[in-house]
């Protein structure tokens, strides 16, 4: 019976230095694997980062223009806005006096013996909306000649 278990001993042993160079083979074959994975972990990020600044440089000059066209594109924006604004309230101006204009070429071209009555009231409604167009034309007031101004007269009492 001493010799079975000295055999089995024996085994046992054999059999647990087997299962180590099992295992130290095993570490070793990973440890080549993690040294190899991390030699191409590092070339890989070099290459990327080779790539990362061939791609900057080459974006920076576009990136640059591009960012100055911007600018001047706003820039020329608001210029467009701020005439759009001024166009527009000449527009409304223009409408006013276009309103204006036919209203007093109505009054103007009434009855004879409202003229006189027409004639002040074309004169203050004129100054109050400030019609200046009006004023400088001289042929929708001529039928007013022989009411007590001339037409020049007309015009520069209406400027006012």
């Amino acid at each position: 019976m001493e010799r079975q278990t000295v055999k089995h001993g024996f085994t046992k042993i054999d059999c647990l230095e087997q299962q180590k160079e099992i295992l130290v083979n095993a570490e070793k074959k990973v440890s080549a694997c993690l040294s190899e994975s991390s030699k191409n972990s590092k070339q890989a990020l070099l290459l990327l980062k080779k790539a990362n600044n061939g791609l900057q440089m080459e974006l920076s000059n576009p990136m640059a223009r591009w960012t100055s066209q911007l600018d001047k594109t706003q820039s020329k924006l608001e210029m467009a806005n701020s005439k759009l604004a001024a166009l527009q309230k000449e527009a409304s101006h223009l409408r006013k006096s276009v309103a204006c204009a036919s209203g007093v070429k109505y009054l103007l071209s009434s009855e004879f013996g409202w003229r006189c009555r027409v004639r002040s009231r074309a004169r203050c409604w004129l100054q109050l909306v400030g019609c200046a167009a009006l004023l400088l034309d001289a042929s929708n007031f001529g039928g007013l000649d022989g009411v007590g101004e001339s037409g020049i007269e007309l015009r520069r009492s209406l400027r006012r």
